[in-house]
Formats: structure tokens, C-alpha cells, sequence
């Protein structure tokens, strides 16, 4: 039974090393695509061209491809890719992998067989010509149906020898040159060695430096070992082409070489016409010709062209025009242009500017919204020379204006604003101004509004002050302004003056209440207005001159004399008024700037009521700021009151033409005349530490602070 086990052992050992000693199956690898090179083929018929795939990846498996042509009558493909051009067209051939089927192109052109040039030969190796003569070399190219027959013409010495593109040779002067003709096609070579010997005879030269009014004219005289004497040579030239002497414009060449080359110049000749010249020799009485040719003279467009008017603007534009003189030959010069306004007369106008072939003028003559012609034209030693016209109109005026309203106070405001003219030039410029309370169209406005002349600085801007208008009042208005006699319209806008904003009342415990803030303003620290005594308009403006000619109630020439209001009886020289002096010593309400202006109870305060404010026993006085504006704290010692304060900021006061002592002194009317002097109204006055009541002339601007009963 042992035994039996162990062999059982022993056959499971070699089974088990048996099967350890199998390789195992390597994995397959999927082909992921084929490309194929190249993808455009240009093949001749019965050629062969071989296309490679490339097999993605490189470790594929599976790497069989096959080849196909989508049109064998025009190529064919093996199974390794050769292709064979059968017929001219165009075929595909593909690849595809057996793996995936995936596939790649090439687009194949079969393209006739072509056939080369494998030679050429000229009809003349060897040529004997005189100066001045030619002769046609003519090449045979072999195979006769070669593809491409044409040549290259070349010479070794062209001083001596030229060829055109025909093989047409000109010889030129004596000595020795070869003439190769090269095709175009394999580079193959034939030539033909040339000897030009000298002759005699006239040669006609080209024509060179042609313009539309002047030509040069080359020429030679071959004179081999000429003795004569009796000897001329030049150039005729005529617009017919029977150019023989007596028949011709004749020009004898004066200058010319050892050789004797020479260049003549023609005199004027017509713009856009064909000449015909030819070289003449004059020996011994005897005449001989060159060959006759010709040339046709320029357009006077080559010359000058009028171009397009530039930077039109309504009075003004920018003329151009070319102005090529090359090869014209002059003395003196004048250019330009003529101006023509439609249904009107022309005028010229000279240009000095001709840079670059070109020249220009400003027309600052015209008229706008015109058409106008122009011409532009060359004078050259008195005879005159023409583009062709253009035509352009000028542009209306193109204007804007602003208008706007700024520092609106309670009976004044500033209108300002600019007028733009945007149209280049030089213009006539006004602008009025028309305000009202009731009208609030354009029309309207310029019927029944207030009319103001405007002052218009040198660039269009302006500004004017409203004054003496209504408070709380809305006022629409609008600009009108003229270039020339163009006009423009801002857009209408408006303005609402200010409304006395009325003030709180303070209980100091006093005879009176005082107001929280100044006449005018709408906090304890403004200034508010300034008034005139007894005047009930704002005079902060310190454009509103301030003396005795504008005073209320004046009428004199000065302080002493003219009052019609305001005067006590025993100051009678005072008065001019009718009857006796009136005998007022406190402000009527009508006068009371505080009462016009709040109405109610509201008044100036009488000089006594500021001294009761004044009395230290009432108030304290302490000098401080608000917001950074100086000025006293006035607030009440009275029982019961004492938590209340007024504050009356250092608004100085207005005379003449300026503001004084804003920030250091306060000044402020009461409504209480100065009996001894007329001229003069109380007031209170502080300048830190004083404090205290002062007199001040009528027609001064002083602060007003309000009270009530």
C-alpha cells in the first residue's frame, strides 16, 4: 500500500513539472489606425512610384494590409504598394489593415509623358554684318515634338552686338560677338560668332526721355576715314512720315563723341502724338538716311492730373494736384489752379509748393454748400498745360452750442456755455440770450423773452449774470448763436431761484425771538445774502458795484445830499424829496429786507433789540467755529433759557466791487437809522474782542439775521 502511494506522489510531481515547463500565451495587440506616405502623388504615364503604411501601434498583432486603386484604367497598385500610371486622370489608392479595416489615401495624378528638348541648332553659325545692320537667327529644336520649344537669346558683348527676344540681331559698331540661344527646357546650347564691320552711313538711335512735350533723339554718323569738309549729321523728325530733308523739323547733332555718337533734343512738340524721325549725314552735297522710326509724346496726364480736393469745409478747401516735369525740359515754371463755382466766373489760384511731384493750395475764397469745378494747370515758358477737371462742394456749416446755468441764487444766476464751430475756417460768431419766467418754447422765448447780447471769447465760450430776477421762480431759457449767417439753437433748458428757507425761531428769554440762521442761508454757520439798507435784493455779487449811485433811496451826487427816504427832520439839507423830510428813523415793512423776504412777523432787528442781544448780563459771547466757519456763540445767561444759543458767523460785508473781512468781522444791519447822520444805519459790528454797535453807510452789503415778536 506504501508503494502505491508513493508512485501516485510521483506521477502528481511530473504532472506539476510538466505543466511549469509550458510558455504561456503572449496577449494580442489591436491595430488602432494606418497611415500612408505620401498622400499626393504626380506620376508620368508608364512610371512607378512606391507608397509605405505604417501600422499603428508598431507591436500590433495583426499587421496584414491590402492595397486598392479606386481607378485602375488610370493607375494600378501591387499588393506592396507600387503604383503604375496607366493613362492621365486621377485615381485613389487605398490601404486598409486586415485588422480593424482601418484605412489611409493617396490622391494620384497620371500626367502625360512629356518630351524634352534634346537640342537645338541656328540656321547661322558664323555672320559678317556692317554697323547698323540685322539679321534673324532662327533655331531648330529637336525632337520636333518636344513640349517646350522656346529659347533664351543672349550676347556676349551687347556694346557691339544685340539680340532681341525674336533673334533679331543688331550690330551696333565694329569688333566681334557671340549669340547663344538656350532652351528653356535641358539648357541646351547653340551659337552663332558674329563680326560687325564699320560702315558708312547714318544710324537712327532710339528715342529716349519722351514726355508729353519734349523727346531725346540718339544717332550716329558712320564715317570711316571720311576727309570731307562739307559734312552735317543729325536728326529730322515730323508727324508725317515722309521725314526727308526740306519736308522735316531738321536738328544737327552740334556735340558729340570720338565715335561720333550723339543725342539730340527736340523742340515742343504736342502732347499724346506720333512722331517719325530718322538720322540723316549730309557729305559732299550727298544725303543719306538711317532708319525711319518713331514715338509717341505723353498724355498731358503724365504731366499734371488734378487730383481730389481734400479737408473741404464750407469757405475753405485743400486743392492737389501731380506734377511730374521729369524729362520736361523749361525756363520758367507756373502752376496752379482755376476755380469755377457752378453758374459763377472762374478764378486762379498760384501754387508754390510743388515737393514729391505733387502741389497743393488752401481756397479760403469759396462759399459754402457750392459745387464747385477745378482744374489744375502748368504753365511752362508761357504755354499752358491742363489736367482734367474735378468737381467737390462745400459743406454747410456745422456748429454746436452749450448752454448752462450755474450759481443760482435767489435773484441771480450765471448762464454760460460755448459755442463750437466745427466746420474749419474763418467765421463771423454772435450769440444772444433769451430768458423768461413765462415762455417755454425756442419761438416763444425769442418773442417774449429777455434778450442779452453774448460776449464770445476766442474759443466760442461765454458767460453772463442774471441778476435782479425773481426769487422762487422758475425761468426757462435758451441760446441762439450765428456763424455767419448760419444760426444754431442750444436746447432749451431752465432754472428755479432759491426760496428763502425760513429759519427756526430761538427763545433767548429777550424782548424778541432771533433766527437760527442768517437772511439767505440755510444753516447757523452760511453767510447768507448780503443786503443794502432798505434794499431788498442780494448784492453778494461782487460784480454789482456798490457806491452811492446805486444806494436806495438816493438820488445825489453824494452822501450829503439826494436821500428821498429815511431823513429826520432836523436834517432837512439831506433831503430831496417832495415836502418836508419824512422823519423815518426805523425801516418800513415794505423796506425790511427780512419781512419782503419771510413775511409773517419776521423783521430786522432795531439797534436797541441788538444791544439787548449785546449785554453781557443776557448772553455770553464766546468766539468759536462751526464746520470751520468763525463766528460767536451767542447763548442766553437768561433763567430757563439757558441751554439756547445762536451762532453769528464772520461774514464781513460787501463795498465797491469786493467782499471785506470774510472769516475776521462780523457786520450786520438792524433796521434803525442813524438820526445825526442819515447816510448812515446802525448796526452790529464785531471784530474778536470787540463788540459793539457802529454805524455804516447805506449802500454798503451787510448780513441780516431775523427776528419775530
Amino acid at each position: 500500500m506504501k508503494s502505491v502511494r508513493s508512485l501516485l506522489a510521483a506521477i502528481a510531481l511530473m504532472a506539476i513539472a510538466v505543466s511549469c515547463g509550458k510558455e504561456p500565451a503572449q496577449p494580442n495587440v489591436a491595430v488602432t489606425g494606418v497611415t500612408l506616405s505620401p498622400e499626393s502623388i504626380d506620376i508620368e504615364i508608364g512610371d512607378q512610384k512606391s507608397l509605405t503604411a505604417t501600422v499603428s501601434p508598431s507591436n500590433a498583432t495583426n499587421k496584414n494590409i491590402s492595397f486598392s486603386s479606386s481607378k485602375e484604367s488610370v493607375a494600378t497598385v501591387s499588393r506592396d504598394g507600387i503604383v503604375d500610371a496607366v493613362a492621365a486622370g486621377k485615381a485613389i489608392v487605398t490601404v486598409m489593415t486586415e485588422d480593424g479595416k482601418y484605412k489611409a489615401h493617396c490622391t494620384v495624378n497620371v500626367l502625360e509623358k512629356v518630351v524634352h528638348v534634346t537640342g537645338v541648332a541656328l540656321n547661322k553659325t558664323t555672320l559678317s554684318l556692317k554697323e547698323g545692320e540685322q539679321f534673324t537667327l532662327v533655331p531648330t529644336v529637336t525632337p520636333d515634338n518636344a513640349a517646350d520649344k522656346s529659347v533664351r537669346w543672349s550676347s556676349d558683348h551687347e556694346a557691339i552686338v544685340t539680340v532681341s527676344a525674336e533673334g533679331v540681331v543688331k550690330a551696333l559698331k565694329a569688333g566681334k560677338a557671340i549669340v547663344t540661344a538656350t532652351t528653356v527646357d535641358q539648357s541646351k546650347t547653340a551659337s552663332c560668332a558674329i563680326e560687325v564691320a564699320e560702315g558708312m552711313g547714318a544710324v537712327t538711335g532710339a528715342a529716349t526721355h519722351i514726355s508729353c512735350r519734349n523727346a531725346e533723339i540718339s544717332g550716329k554718323a558712320n564715317l570711316p576715314g571720311t576727309t570731307s569738309t562739307d559734312l552735317s549729321f543729325g536728326v529730322l523728325y515730323s508727324t508725317s512720315s515722309g521725314v526727308l530733308i526740306g519736308s522735316a523739323i531738321q536738328i544737327e547733332a552740334r556735340a558729340f563723341d570720338s565715335d561720333y555718337n550723339y543725342t539730340v533734343n527736340t523742340e515742343v512738340l504736342e502732347p499724346e502724338t506720333t512722331y517719325y524721325y530718322r538720322s540723316y549725314i549730309i557729305q559732299d552735297k550727298e544725303i543719306s538716311y538711317g532708319e525711319l522710326k518713331s514715338f509717341k509724346t505723353l498724355a498731358v496726364s503724365s504731366m499734371i492730373q488734378t487730383l481730389d480736393a481734400t479737408d473741404i469745409n464750407p469757405k475753405e478747401a485743400v486743392l492737389n494736384a501731380s506734377l511730374d516735369l521729369t524729362d520736361c525740359r523749361y525756363d520758367a515754371l507756373e502752376y496752379g489752379f482755376e476755380v469755377t463755382p457752378e453758374g459763377g466766373s472762374a478764378h486762379t489760384l498760384k501754387s508754390y509748393n510743388h515737393s514729391e511731384k505733387k502741389f497743393s493750395a488752401k481756397d479760403e475764397s469759396l462759399s459754402r454748400d457750392t459745387k464747385y469745378s477745378v482744374v489744375a494747370y502748368v504753365k511752362l515758358d508761357g504755354r499752358t498745360y491742363k489736367g482734367e477737371a474735378k468737381t467737390f462742394t462745400t459743406t454747410s456749416v456745422k456748429a454746436s452750442i452749450t448752454v448752462e446755468s450755474s450759481n443760482v441764487s435767489y435773484y441771480s444766476a450765471t448762464i454760460s456755455g460755448r459755442l463750437t464751430v466745427e466746420s474749419e475756417g474763418s467765421f463771423t460768431k454772435s450769440a444772444v440770450l433769451y430768458y423768461s419766467s413765462t415762455a417755454s418754447t425756442l419761438e416763444a422765448l425769442k418773442s417774449r423773452g429777455t434778450r442779452k447780447t453774448l460776449t464770445l471769447g476766442t474759443d466760442g465760450s461765454y458767460s453772463i449774470d442774471l441778476t435782479s430776477i425773481e426769487s422762487n421762480t422758475k425761468y426757462n431759457y435758451v441760446v441762439i448763436a450765428k456763424v455767419d449767417d448760419v444760426e444754431f439753437a442750444s436746447s432749451v433748458k431752465n432754472f428755479t431761484t432759491l426760496g428763502y428757507q425760513t429759519p427756526e425761531l430761538v427763545d433767548l428769554g429777550l424782548s424778541v425771538k432771533w433766527a437760527s440762521f442768517n437772511l439767505g442761508a440755510t444753516k447757523p454757520e452760511d453767510y447768507g445774502g448780503y443786503y443794502q439798507w432798505a434794499g431788498t435784493t442780494d448784492v453778494t455779487d461782487t460784480r454789482i458795484y456798490l457806491d452811492w449811485s446805486n444806494c436806495p433811496y438816493h438820488t445825489g451826487s453824494d452822501d450829503n445830499t439826494g436821500w428821498t427816504k429815511y431823513v429826520p427832520s432836523n436834517k432837512a439839507s439831506y433831503w430831496s424829496g417832495s415836502g418836508s423830510p419824512d422823519n423815518k428813523t426805523v425801516l418800513d415793512p415794505g423796506d425790511d429786507v427780512a419781512h419782503v423776504k419771510l413775511g409773517g412777523k419776521w423783521r430786522m432787528p432795531t439797534s436797541a433789540e441788538w444791544a439787548e442781544l449785546k449785554n453781557t448780563d443776557n448772553c455770553s459771547w464766546t468766539w468759536t467755529s462751526i464746520n470751520g466757519v468763525k463766528g460767536y456763540k451767542v447763548q442766553s445767561k437768561k433763567t430757563g433759557f439757558t441751554d439756547n444759543w445762536i451762532f453769528l458767523p464772520a461774514a464781513g460785508y460787501r463795498d465797491g466791487d469786493g467782499l471785506s473781512r470774510v472769516g475776521a468781522d462780523g457786520s450786520y444791519w438792524s433796521s434803525s437809522l442813524v438820526t445825526g447822520y442819515p447816510n448812515c444805519a446802525s448796526r452790529l459790528y464785531f471784530h474778536p474782542p470787540t463788540v459793539g454797535p457802529l454805524s455804516f453807510s447805506r449802500y454798503r452789503g451787510q448780513g441780516v439775521r431775523p427776528v419775530s415778536e
